[in-house]
């Protein structure tokens, strides 16, 4: 009596595993390629516009055009969507106003940001949403009023 059977073996009641061959044509014939769910592909993303979320009181919707520039891994189910999750470095312009007055010029800085996103890939274009927190360095950091925020 078989109690456990698939195409490599059939083991008996007493455990003994009887193994069998198929020509090269027979396997050839009857199997087939079945893609793994998800891909997963290491690559650079570069983001043209951010649109910062304000509270409503001390800090402000913006948005704006920057470079922004990273690596990261893409997890791709299928031919779905794609998962993104990576780290980048930004350009951010800061003044006096995002800085509650700590600094008098208008400048940029340079900002870390670790981002997770979706990207659907339509004939060979992509687009995608991400969301990240910049984090800008030292005192700076410390006195951006987006410092940490989506």
């Amino acid at each position: 009596m078989l109690i456990q059977r698939n195409l490599a073996y059939v083991r008996t009641d007493d455990g003994e595993q009887n193994f069998f061959s198929i020509s090269k044509k027979d396997f050839d014939t009857y199997t087939e390629v079945i893609p793994a769910m998800i891909d997963i592909e290491f690559g650079t993303v570069t983001i043209p516009i951010k649109i910062r979320t304000g509270n409503g009181d001390n800090v402000p919707l913006d948005f704006y055009g920057n470079f922004n520039a990273g690596i990261g891994l893409n997890f791709k189910v299928r031919k779905f969507v794609s998962l993104y999750s990576g780290i980048s470095i930004t350009s951010v312009p800061v003044d006096s106003e995002t800085t509650n007055g700590n600094i008098t010029s208008a400048t940029n800085a340079a900002a870390l940001t670790p981002t997770i996103g979706l990207i659907k890939d339509i004939d060979r274009v992509q687009f995608g949403l991400f969301m990240g927190f910049d984090f800008l360095a030292r005192d700076l950091g410390k006195n951006w009023i987006y410092q940490g925020r989506r």
